[in-house]
């Protein structure tokens, strides 16, 4: 897409936008943990080397925690050394290592945990880093009159401050993990609640590969990406929640057909009132039922006016095409076509976005679609994914 294209605001906004990201800790975490979920086939030709050699930097930044530092985060969560506390935890050999926390193995009471520690010094620095979210309200203003730029801030600083806090985490597991209690297919691994601090979570231990690692070559990979779809879209309904963060490296395959989640800090409450609109206007386009769209989009708040809705209908048909009317491959190619489409109707897509507001509890529900689509492309399954998203959201997991 040729930056000319874009209206002087919009390019003003971007260009902070990416100026802030690459200054700050926040945007390199940000940008590390976008590589876990960006294939690099998926990006378009003409900035795909500049995005993967982006992504890659931050990815290669990461690295494990020292064992001295992973014992004194603990020491100072518990009160005492880790070996007082649990069984087998090694802090020299982590389980995984992300741009946020580290994982290790322990035992608890003869039971197998995972103990995960907020890298020391993360919250404090991104905490900081939010000050600086301010210096983009007046160009997002200028971008997109429409939108209450203070209101989406707030949001967005509450809801990253909630994912830097590990005990607010283990609530949110727990609430999902008695929720899902009763599903054969997807389950999430329950917190030990009095080993919970804001900078250590410790849940029961899930054995299996996760997705970061490919589909595994026993699993059904239809079942477990409709597994992975129904528990993104029917969290909402089952627990009220959102978890935003889907990416590979947070779906645990347990069986041929099922999964289990993790690494739920990335969540927020949901208005089962706005579920049900977002999922009239999906029905809506699927049906080809103009007017049905017009209404719950209405009713949203995120068009003024009918004819604003129809010209958004007429454009969200055209570029979903057939991925929202039947079966079809999601991958890499679709994702690509998808963007061409897109990048054909730029300039009706940004007049209306100059009169579109958003509901900042929409920002999590968003994040979550697009880590979604990019997680599921990644393994090339075929079925009717609009049906699938319209019963998950409408039955819940």
């Amino acid at each position: 897409m040729a930056d000319d294209r874009l209206p002087p605001a919009v390019r003003t906004l971007i260009g902070a936008g990416v100026k802030l990201a690459r200054s700050t800790m926040s945007g390199r975490v940000a940008f590390a943990h976008a590589h876990a979920v960006v294939d690099p086939a998926a990006v378009p030709a003409p900035i795909r080397a500049r995005v993967t050699s982006e992504l890659d930097e931050a990815a290669a930044a990461v690295e494990p925690l020292s064992a001295k530092a992973v014992a004194k985060a603990l020491k100072d969560a518990w009160g005492r050394d880790h070996g007082k506390v649990v069984d087998g935890l090694d802090p020299a050999q982590p389980l995984a290592v992300t741009p946020g926390a580290q994982t290790h193995r322990a035992r608890l009471d003869g039971e197998e945990v995972v103990v995960k520690v907020l890298r020391p010094g993360l919250r404090e620095s991104i905490r900081s880093d939010l000050g600086l979210l301010e210096t983009l309200a007046a160009p997002a203003r200028a971008a997109f009159p429409a939108v209450d730029t203070g209101a989406v801030i707030r949001e967005v600083r509450e809801r990253i401050l909630d994912e830097l806090d590990l005990e607010h985490e283990a609530s949110t597991q727990r609430t999902v993990s008695r929720a899902l209690r009763s599903n054969a297919t997807i389950s999430v691994p329950a917190p030990v609640t009095e080993l919970c601090e804001e900078g250590v979570l410790v849940t029961a231990y899930v054995p299996g590969p996760t997705l970061a690692g490919g589909m595994p070559a026993d699993a059904d990979a239809g079942a477990i990406t409709a597994a992975v779809l129904r528990a993104a879209i029917g969290l909402p309904r089952t627990a009220g929640i959102v978890h935003a963060d889907l990416e590979p490296a947070n779906v645990i395959v347990t069986g041929k057909d099922t999964v289990a989640l993790v690494d739920l800090g990335a969540s927020r409450r949901v208005d089962t009132a706005r579920l049900d609109l977002g999922l009239d206007a999906l029905s809506a386009l699927r049906a080809d039922d103009s007017a049905a769209f017009a209404t719950a989009v209405l009713a949203l708040g995120v068009l003024p006016d009918a004819d604003a809705c129809a010209k958004a209908f007429a454009l969200l048909r055209d570029v979903g095409a057939h991925l929202l009317t039947g079966a079809a491959v999601l991958d890499a190619d679709a994702l690509l076509a998808l963007g061409e489409r897109a990048e054909a109707q730029l300039d009706g897509a940004l007049a209306l976005a100059m009169k579109a507001t958003l509901d900042p509890q929409d920002l999590w529900a968003l994040r979550m679609l697009g880590t979604l689509v990019a997680t599921l492309a990644r393994f090339g399954v075929e079925a009717d994914w609009i049906a699938l998203a319209i019963d998950a959201g409408r039955e819940g997991c």
